[in-house]
């Protein structure tokens, strides 16, 4: 939800969208807060049809509190926490400490672009 054009093709396609049977996924909601009430509208006129819509994003306490409250009765927020070190594959830890487990990093790895830093000296 990003970028300005995501948002206009979001909006042509709104109607087909909320009244199709697919599963909505929203990434980066945070970044359009107006997205709530039309979700609300939405969500209110097929209360029967549960699980919809998945938002995802980043979320701060002021825009937690804004979801509730615009979306009070019709949301679930679940928090998706870090990996742990025993649920890693124990033969990628070194590529995970090196180049991090982001999608973009894994598809770098085996570019020559993407390497690890090397320790530099500095001068005192």
């Amino acid at each position: 939800m990003e970028v300005e054009a995501e948002r206009l093709r979001l909006d042509l396609q709104w109607r087909s969208l909320v009244e199709g049977e697919d599963l909505v996924i929203l990434d980066e909601a945070q970044a359009w807060p107006e997205v709530f009430p039309r979700l609300r509208a939405a969500i209110d006129q097929r209360r029967e049809a549960m699980g919809r819509f998945l938002l995802l994003g980043s979320v701060s306490p002021g825009l937690t509190r804004q979801v509730s409250e615009s979306l009070a009765g019709r949301l679930s927020l679940v928090e998706l926490t870090p990996f742990l070190l025993e649920e890693l594959s124990a033969d990628r830890l070194d590529d995970l400490w090196l180049f991090g487990g982001h999608p973009a990093s894994e598809q770098a790895r085996g570019s020559r672009r993407c390497r690890p830093a090397s320790p530099r000296r500095q001068s005192p």
